[in-house]
């Protein structure tokens, strides 16, 4: 040790402790608890992994300790390697540099998530000890792309932390499951569209490739995607080979699958020449001819005619034994026979059969299909036709309707029919009648209307007919070739409705008697009383009172109604209105109007001649002093009802006669209810 002054210097191996004192350096994990830079070279003095100062490689969760120095995790490399790969296993192995240092290896092997759904979420982890340079992982699925990572462990000490380093291995892919067989069951054996279905390969699959072979040479091949391989070069009751392959995605191939199988016979062609003839309205001949590919021996043929979808008749021709039951109803219809069997292999023959009983106007299909030993039914040949028109059928169903009442009070009559079956193109005639009156037997046509059967209308609505009145309706059909038989006629009496107004309305007023008022009206014409009329309602108002209503029942109208009448003769003219409203029990028409004007008429007193008188001589001349005169006073009350109030009687006494020429009259006014006789006039 060396100094100047108060300095202690230490050599390089030392370092200054307590007061100007060296010590050597501290070694790899000698504690340094309080002291300052005491290591040796390439240590510091940290905090091990239980936080004590200690002479350690820094930092202690990258580094480890190699005989005379530190060394980093980062610094080992891995050279890693898949070795091999099998339909559920892979190994994998690496060389580690340095070694001798890692004490134990993590493999973590998962499947790609973008995988096929049969790998998604695998996951296998395998521990080996430092010591191991290899692992094979496992259970794994076929056909699945697989990451993987190697993960080096360097174990925790007394000083240090557990280290890890992790290196990625590059994707593997397990290879493919070898597919299953070819399911006959499941199989369409049949040509020329023969499609093979086969068992799927275990794991995932990216694709299949099936190649079919006769007497070791290659007929045809497909790549697949699902499990059935369809090929269209085969030929019929034929033995082939064939050989499946499975493919992952990296197009690596399965351990093939190999097999044969049979297609089976061929069905008989379509037959040739088919067509129809001679059509009817109710008929047709069908005629074909043998098919130019029957494939095998023919047993016969099955005709059957359908609709609209539905089958209505059907035959056979010499095929007995032929299942012939395309019609469920009716029955099978008889067998065609007059046809000898060898005929069925003639080729030059001509077919037919005459199928009966069809409906008019109709589309139809003609199914043709031949029958062969080996198989049964071919392929089926259709022609279509359409029968003939006929006369048209008649409707059915015709129906009248008494509409109720609209709420802008008209009355509307709903006529109905049903279509016969459609011979053809139909026109529909609706002819309309209405009686002639309420009493007549005869009707007359209210209105014609016709339909085309195109326009889908089976039903008209007539408006505004009369009420209570009896209609009839008839429909008739008719096509181009004919005319059906007319439908009955149907009758119906319409509802009730609101009657027209009274007719002739006459108000009149007698000239000797000014109370006496004569009222006269009919019922509302035949046509327009719209029910039976009840009775009449008369309103009778003077303008100052509320009207008076009453009600005159009518029991027919054959007469004219003349109702009384009341009025009132007051001392000077009055006003009467009068209104009269027929009804029918359920509805009543608008009123009528009349007016009047009542006033109170003079009454009228006969002249009286005296003969029973008193005279007076005077000289040469008579003098008429006086003579009696007896007034009636019940005729003068009767008076005062008949013409209005009796206010003042007047006694006229005329020379020679009244109102003659030069005729002098007196007068005088008596009181009427103390008048008993005249007294005496001067």
């Amino acid at each position: 040790m060396s100094g100047g002054g108060n300095l202690c210097l230490c050599p390089s191996g030392q370092f200054h402790f307590g007061s100007n004192q060296c010590m050597d350096r501290l070694a790899h994990g000698a504690g340094c608890t309080g002291l300052t830079d005491p290591c040796q070279y390439g240590l510091s003095c940290v905090p091990n992994k239980n936080f004590a100062p200690k002479c350690l490689c820094d930092p202690i969760s990258s580094s480890y300790w190699v005989v005379n120095s530190c060394r980093s995790v980062g610094d080992i490399t891995v050279l890693t390697r898949i070795v091999s790969r099998s339909t559920s296993r892979i190994d994998f192995s690496w060389t580690v540099t340095p070694q001798g240092f890692v004490n134990n290896y993590q493999v973590v092997t998962h499947s790609d998530p973008q995988t096929c759904s049969q790998g998604q979420g695998q996951y296998n982890k395998d521990d080996v000890p430092g010591t191991a340079l290899r692992v094979s992982s496992t259970g794994l699925s076929p056909g699945v792309k697989y990451l993987s990572t190697l993960t080096l462990v360097l174990s925790e000490t007394t000083d240090y932390p557990q280290r890890s380093k992790v290196f990625n291995y590059t994707e593997a892919w397990t290879k493919p499951a070898q597919p299953g067989a070819v399911i006959p069951g499941s199989s369409t054996l049949s040509v020329p569209r023969t499609a093979l279905k086969f068992g799927p390969s275990d794991g995932c699959v990216a694709s299949y490739f099936v190649v079919v072979t006769r007497q070791g040479s290659i007929v045809e091949s497909k790549s697949v995607t699902s499990e059935t391989a369809v090929f269209d070069k085969l030929v019929a009751s034929t033995f082939y080979g064939y050989t499946i392959k499975a493919y992952n995605g990296i197009n690596e191939f399965s351990v093939p699958r190999t097999g044969n199988f049979r297609t089976t016979a061929a069905e008989p062609g379509p037959v040739s020449a088919l067509s129809s003839s001679s059509v009817t309205a109710t008929g047709v001949v069908v005629s074909w001819r043998r098919p130019s590919e029957p494939n095998g021996n023919l047993k016969g043929y099955k005709v059957w005619v359908t609709t609209g979808g539905q089958c209505v008749k059907q035959f056979h021709v010499q095929c007995l034994d032929c299942d012939v039951s395309v019609c469920k109803s009716p029955l099978p219809s008889s067998p065609v026979s007059q046809y000898d069997r060898t005929d069925l292999g003639d080729s030059h023959v001509v077919f037919e059969v005459t199928v009966t009983d069809l409906l008019p106007y109709t589309d139809y299909i003609v199914h043709v299909l031949a029958f062969s030993r080996e198989v049964g039914g071919g392929a089926d040949s259709e022609v279509t036709f359409k029968t003939s028109e006929a006369a048209a059928s008649p409707v059915t169903n015709v129906g009248l309707e008494s509409l109720p009442l609209t709420p802008q009070g008209r009355l509307d009559l709903n006529v109905s029919w049903v279509p016969g079956y459609r011979n053809g193109e139909t026109t529909f005639t609706v002819v309309i009648k209405e009686k002639e009156s309420l009493t007549s037997g005869n009707f007359i046509v209210k209105e014609t209307r016709m339909f085309r059967d195109t326009s889908g209308v089976t039903s008209d609505i007539l408006e505004n007919v009369l009420g209570h009145w009896v209609y009839e309706v008839t429909v008739e059909a008719k096509t181009n070739v004919g005319i059906a038989v007319v439908s009955s006629p149907q009758t119906i009496t319409t509802f009730y409705k609101h009657p027209g107004p009274v007719t002739a309305l006459t108000l009149t007023k007698s000239t000797q008697v000014a109370s006496d008022v004569s009222l006269s009206f009919g019922c509302p014409e035949e046509r327009e009383r719209n029910g039976v009329i009840t009775g009449f309602y008369i309103s009778n108002s003077d303008g100052a009172r509320d009207p008076v209503v009453e009600f005159a029942p009518a029991t027919y109208c054959d007469s004219v109604f003349r109702p009384s009448v009341k009025v009132v003769v007051g001392e000077s003219p009055t006003n009467y209105t009068l209104k009269v409203m027929a009804s029918n029990g359920q509805y009543n028409s608008s009123y009528v109007t009349s007016e009047i004007v009542i006033s109170p008429l003079l009454p009228e007193v006969s002249e009286y001649t005296a003969t029973d008188f008193t005279t007076e001589s005077s000289a040469s001349k008579n003098t008429l002093t006086s003579f009696p005169v007896t007034v009636c006073l019940s005729c003068l009350k009767d008076l005062n009802n008949r013409q209005g109030s009796l206010t003042e009687v007047v006694l006229a006494v005329c020379k020679n006669k009244c109102g003659g020429s030069g005729a002098g009259r007196r007068k005088r006014a008596v009181d009427v209810d103390r008048l008993k006789t005249w007294a005496g006039a001067k």
